[in-house]
């Protein structure tokens, strides 16, 4: 629609009761070309501690090393969506890893030449790496890395 969120000042929080803000029953997040940033996602992310599913379609800004989400606020996500992100490297997500609880990741869309194994993703069962930039057949043996993988999308590469 072309509608864009004002951006979300660094102190939005500040002196408020967080608690207060925190909706128990919100398990999905949907944001798609909203004109958020990720710095502005990690301003909201303690009153995002109970979302499961979050889809970030076309951000303004990306700077994952941003994201915390080895923290607390996102420990419950189980589905991530960063399609259309401009990730260009696995390197960007790396950080993902570390939740526990993420069982499918979604990375349709980007530029990803290569995937990087490092210890981590304990739950993750499917992964989806459609529309990227990976040319050599090579980089998907790194998948046998993932101790839980089971369903694998890798069309248009």
């Amino acid at each position: 629609t072309g509608n864009k969120l004002k951006k979300i000042d660094k102190d939005y929080l500040k002196d408020k009761n967080i608690n207060a803000l925190i909706h128990t029953s919100v398990y999905e997040l949907v944001l798609i070309d909203c004109g958020l940033d990720w710095s502005q996602i990690d301003i909201l992310a303690p009153v995002l501690c109970y979302i499961e599913t979050f889809i970030v379609l076309k951000p303004v800004f990306y700077d994952f090393q941003l994201v915390q989400a080895a923290q607390g606020p996102f420990q419950t996500l189980k589905f991530v969506n960063l399609e259309d992100n401009g990730i260009c490297s696995w390197d960007e997500i790396d950080e993902f890893r570390r939740l526990k609880n993420l069982k499918r990741l979604t990375l349709n869309k980007n530029h990803i030449p290569k995937i990087t194994y490092k210890a981590g993703w304990p739950e993750l069962y499917v992964l989806s790496i459609e529309d990227n930039a990976i040319e050599d057949f090579s980089n998907i043996d790194q998948l046998n890395e993932f101790p839980m993988i089971r369903q694998l999308r890798i069309a248009n590469n």
